[in-house]
């Protein structure tokens, strides 16, 4: 986890449960490891007032030092459909000055743990707020491969919307991913021992496969251009994340080969070796088949190159032709090829890496996805 080279970790507290505090000796260990800092999302009981309840979380995590906190309530965790009453509970101003007395040095947020559908029924005090706050899943209405990569469609318009009505708060988003955090239409997140396409469940397969690395990708592009002042993708292990971890469900060729990264992982590395660089505008004629997103980067002596991703959002082979020839560029394709070594190799965007003296078009295979640095 701490070769991925990102620069903060969302760390959940659920003060409504019993044991939330054995997680906050896991949490700084891996905020030490990778040198990240870390935002805190702390769920509160509800049953008393937000400073009474949030006092011993914020003395336990006070060793964490958090760069920002998101405070909710348990209530708030699940949906309230328009025109009926929600349960009783303290109000949002109320537990954003519980949140800035307890973390006084902490940026505070604001929002839902859930998904925009929530945030904009239950809009917050923005004003109160530096930021607001939400996640997304691909699985909500539909499982289906194509339907999945269609919600990349939609980025674009969930932060405009939400931009329109959060005033001067900066925009976070996430995690989010294909899989489902929680779900707020139900008890839980639902159960996929058999491997499938399910609706609203907390493991999909795809997440550790070329089709996750793929969707990844066109998820980090379709919000490049929003404006976000933070974008977290998935987890760092386990079924939403990036690293392999055992667990209930069977992973087909993972539980049997002892290999460790999924293919996203590169991806996010890719990324997160990206932050704070300038992002250029890149427009593909074929969106739904191809995400591109493309940035610029110093290189030595001054020198400033561009690297493009692309990936393969199809199960088919698509075809890429450039406005103009890249000279002397690094080529890192993660496909079917490359599957095997990419699951093993942290270092695969280097190790893996072949020079192109003149490239003007490429093929990508089914949910590939290409690293081009020139």
């Amino acid at each position: 986890v701490a070769a991925l080279g990102v620069r903060h970790f969302v760390a959940a507290i659920d003060a409504s449960r019993g044991e939330w505090a054995a997680a906050l000796p896991h949490y700084a260990g891996l905020a030490k490891a990778c040198g990240a800092r870390l935002t805190l999302e702390i769920i509160l009981p509800g049953a008393k007032p937000p400073a009474e309840e949030l006092k011993p979380v914020a003395a336990a995590a006070a060793k964490l030092d958090p760069v920002a906190v998101v405070v909710t309530l348990a209530a708030d965790l699940k949906a309230v459909l328009p025109g009926t009453k929600g349960p009783d509970a303290p109000a949002p101003e109320a537990v954003i000055a519980a949140a800035r007395a307890a973390f006084p040095h902490a940026q505070i947020g604001g929002g839902v743990l859930a998904f925009f559908t929530e945030l904009n029924r239950k809009r917050p005090p923005h004003r109160l707020l530096d930021f607001v706050t939400h996640t997304t899943s691909s699985i909500v209405h539909a499982a289906d491969d194509l339907s999945v990569m269609e919600t990349l469609e939609t980025p674009p318009y969930i932060s405009a919307s939400v931009k329109a009505f959060i005033g001067k708060a900066t925009y976070r988003v996430g995690p989010g991913g294909i899989g489902a955090r929680d779900n707020p239409y139900g008890l839980s997140a639902s159960a996929n021992p058999q491997n499938g396409r399910v609706c609203l469940a907390a493991m999909d397969p795809r997440q550790r496969g070329l089709f996750g690395a793929a969707f990844t990708l066109g998820y980090a592009a379709a919000f490049a251009g929003s404006g976000l002042a933070a974008l977290t993708l998935g987890a760092a292990a386990g079924s939403l994340g990036a690293v392999s971890l055992k667990q209930a469900e069977p992973q087909p060729w993972y539980d049997a080969s002892g290999a460790r990264l999924y293919p996203l992982f590169h991806i996010l590395r890719g990324l997160a070796g990206a932050q704070g660089a300038p992002i250029v505008l890149t427009e593909c004629s074929e969106p739904a088949k191809v995400a591109a997103l493309a940035c610029r980067r110093n290189g030595g002596n001054g020198a400033r190159g561009l690297t493009l991703w692309l990936a393969n959002l199809t199960g088919m082979r698509q075809s890429v032709s450039f406005g103009k020839e890249f000279h002397q560029a690094s080529v890192v394709t993660l496909d079917e090829r490359s599957f095997a070594a990419a699951t093993r190799d942290p270092d695969f965007l280097t190790s893996a890496a072949r020079r192109k003296a003149h490239l003007a078009s490429i093929t990508l295979a089914p949910y590939a996805v290409m690293m081009i640095a020139a």
